[in-house]
């Protein structure tokens, strides 16, 4: 209801704000998702740093603010609402009282919750990330998929630089922001057609914004059990921003507009897996770490395996790793460039690395997909992937993928609406890889057949 700007106290306002909280709460309270309520968005943060020039009537502001979250919002929802906590802002540390209602520093990350954006700088540098106890905001904006925007523009709107694309761009630079990100690691498309080019841009897009917010959200999982030299650390939960869309342009979400699902939604699944290893690379070091949600310690075993671009499967080993309930845990490190060069890798961008966490049934619980060097450095070879497709009950489709090098950011798609159970993968040679596609509605498998396409990294940059 209350984000990024400052509002009156006229009374007659706070009486509809009172109306409005208490039809708010009374819809919402049961929900088992909330458990927390915040009585706005930034707006302590805005004063505190004078986001909009307050300071020059700072005790006025701190007046209004006062009555409004503290006498009016915040009296309201704790009156209908005691089982579960109110703070005033997000972010914030937490402390704000009555009396001292504007925190010096909000965004503290020795307290609280932390909003952070990183837009222009390299994300995959982890190096400028906070290490909060909890960061509630953050993310990386991409464009809605071609069958999405198609929609709503027609073929003098798909240039990347467009009128129509700047026009439904609401963050000053926002597109430069995102072209910069592409470049770092994976590169800006433009080979083909015009058309071709501007469907390339935004699926790049797409693995780019995937890719960022996939490294932060792991970033922060590391932190769990640990405090660096400062104190920082013990980062109990991330949101990101943010999950669905009010239209088709370019935005944080990671479903569009229509509910198709950006390449984020399908990373989403790995990044929050329960059980899963993550990397970090520091100094030259490469470190696992074993990340564990479940509310029991887990031993399994990890297989460590490198993938050529141009030579196929490199070499591999086996460790065993125990992590307790609700914690991290670095479970092994090593260095980068001994440990690709063992493995027969030829340079850091020559292979793809799988971490795949096995169980004692010696079933794959996760597996997290590490690129050691840029993609788009790679020597990469045709993967000439192949499929088929088998019908099953419930509108469902199997397609069974298979190919012969090493395919990076595979990305399946039709026009049917629905949904695949996996997308934008790694898929290694010679070996089978099986996705379910789950249609919205009745179809026929004709027309799923006739609208389905596959394309991987090496199809945009390499043909």
């Amino acid at each position: 209801m209350f984000a990024c700007a400052m509002y009156g106290i006229h009374p007659e306002f706070l009486r509809s704000v009172q109306l409005e909280i208490q039809h708010q709460l009374r819809r919402l309270q049961h929900h088992p998702s909330i458990v927390v309520w915040s009585g706005n968005n930034e707006n302590e943060v805005a004063i505190s740093k004078n986001w909009y020039g307050t300071n020059k009537d700072l005790d006025v502001y701190v007046d209004m603010y006062r009555e409004l979250y503290f006498n009016t919002v915040m009296s309201n929802v704790t009156h209908l609402d005691t089982s579960r906590p109110f703070l005033t802002s997000s972010p914030s540390n937490g402390n704000e009282t009555w009396e001292n209602p504007i925190d010096q520093n909000p965004d503290s990350e020795f307290r609280g919750d932390v909003h952070w954006y990183y837009l222009r700088p390299d994300c995959w540098n982890l190096t400028k990330v906070p290490i909060p106890r909890f960061a509630s905001e953050y993310g990386y904006q991409s464009f809605p998929s071609f069958e999405t925007i198609s929609k709503v523009s027609s073929s003098q709107d798909w240039n990347f630089n467009s009128t129509f694309m700047m026009h439904r761009q609401h963050l000053a630079g926002g597109n430069d922001d995102i072209s910069n990100q592409m470049s770092y690691h994976l590169g800006v498309p433009d080979k083909g057609s015009s058309v071709q080019v501007y469907q390339d841009v935004l699926y790049i897009a797409q693995v780019t914004q995937a890719t960022c917010v996939k490294m932060e959200t792991e970033h922060y999982r590391r932190w769990r059990s640990y405090l660096d030299p400062t104190g920082r650390g013990k980062t109990m939960g991330t949101i990101y921003w943010q999950l669905n869309d009010i239209w088709q342009g370019a935005s944080w979400s990671s479903i569009e507009y229509g509910g198709r699902w950006k390449v984020l939604q399908y990373y989403v699944k790995t990044m929050y897996h329960p059980i899963l290893v993550s990397p970090v690379v520091e100094n030259g070091i490469l470190s696992l770490y074993g990340l564990n949600d479940m509310v029991t310690s887990v031993k399994e075993k990890l297989e460590i395996s490198f993938w050529s671009f141009s030579l196929g499967k490199r070499g591999s080993q086996e460790i065993s790793f125990q992590v307790p309930a609700l914690s991290s845990h670095k479970i092994w490190q090593g260095d980068l460039s001994k440990v690709l060069s063992g493995a027969g890798c030829q340079d850091v961008s020559d292979c793809v690395v799988s971490l795949q966490v096995i169980d004692r049934r010696n079933q794959v619980v996760s597996e997290n997909i590490f690129f050691p060097g840029n993609p788009k450095d790679a020597k990469m070879q045709d993967p000439n992937i192949e499929w088929k497709f088998e019908e099953m009950e419930r509108s469902r489709i199997r397609v069974t993928l298979k190919c012969d090098a090493v395919a990076a950011y595979v990305w399946l798609d039709t026009n049917v609406p629905g949904r695949f159970d996996d997308n934008a993968f790694v898929m290694k040679p010679q070996i089978e890889k099986k996705i379910i596609f789950e249609a919205w509605e009745d179809f026929s498998i004709k027309e799923f057949a006739s609208s389905f396409t596959v394309r991987s990294y090496y199809d945009i940059y390499y043909k």
